[in-house]
């Protein structure tokens, strides 16, 4: 299986201004009323209302949220992978979801002289500083929404780029370097897919041993979700994700959450189904 050609690597950077800063002015003081040395203490300066950016930062948690929904970790935390066959959707929805994110911070910035003005008041003339805050012109630019796709490296790409001039211990090094790392890769994904999935299955197991059964059709929802995507999300093609894909399917096909609110014994029959399951991922999710 070249994995190479059935998915490529996704970064996903979205930076915005906190609206804090750090006061010297502050930390002398306070260090020189308790008599101690101002490297031991720390102060930021709250310069806008947070709420003024929850806006913004909903929009990036959205972006993100879908992002790592629809990828697999690659071998850092800053990137990750993602399935050819997810590519062109991907690109649509993270071209929404900029969109929307650059939609915020534009009305971020219309507002940001009156977030000022209230800022002035709510600091207070000692703590308000106009050096604090980025001028209005240069104020998008501390925001950024970056989105970039690139090929999975592979041992071919070694031996081409080194050419003859390297020796062929160096080549060979390398390239089995790539190879280990892709192979590595490929069972951290792996673990990834099942973490998901043991988890949605073992949220539902204890759900149906409630007492007081209040659950949402979410419940059930969340798993046929996964599962629905995990031929896409496969691409190492594991085997046994594949068949426990097909098990639990079979298992929740004819479930109903309002049959099982109200049916105990329903719920009790799930429950079993569920822990049955459980058992048999304990081994790939290291549990």
């Amino acid at each position: 299986m070249d994995l190479t050609k059935k998915a490529m690597l996704s970064a996903v950077h979205i930076g915005y201004w906190t609206g804090r800063a750090s006061d010297e002015r502050v930390i002398n003081d306070i260090a020189e009323k308790h008599h101690s040395q101002k490297d031991m203490h720390e102060y930021r300066k709250v310069l806008i209302k947070p709420e003024a950016l929850n806006l913004i930062k909903s929009a990036r948690g959205r972006a993100r949220l879908y992002w790592t929904s629809n990828t697999l970790p690659w071998l850092d935390g800053g990137t990750r992978v993602l399935p050819a066959t997810r590519y062109k959707e991907f690109a649509a929805k993270m071209r929404e979801f900029k969109a929307d994110f650059d939609k915020e911070v534009e009305n971020f910035v219309a507002a940001y002289d009156l977030l000022k003005a209230e800022a002035r008041k709510r600091l207070g003339p000692a703590l308000y500083r106009e050096e604090d805050y980025p001028a209005r012109s240069e104020l998008a630019a501390r925001f950024k929404f970056e989105v970039n796709v690139f090929p999975i490296p592979s041992s071919g790409d070694w031996r081409q780029k080194l050419g003859e001039e390297a020796e062929a211990e160096m080549r060979e090094e390398l390239a089995k370097s790539t190879d280990d790392a892709i192979a590595k890769a490929r069972a951290i994904m792996s673990k990834d897919l099942w973490m998901r999935i043991y988890a949605e299955v073992e949220a539902m197991a204890e759900a149906m041993k409630r007492a007081k059964p209040n659950f949402r059709p979410s419940i059930l929802g969340n798993i046929k979700a996964i599962i629905a995507v995990l031929p896409e999300l496969n691409v190492a093609e594991d085997p046994e994700l594949t068949r426990m894909g097909k098990e639990i399917m079979t298992a929740i096909s004819n479930l109903d959450t309002d049959v099982l609110r109200e049916d105990p014994v329903q719920r009790k029959r799930a429950a079993n189904s569920a822990d049955a399951i459980l058992a048999k991922m304990k081994g790939y999710v290291g549990k």
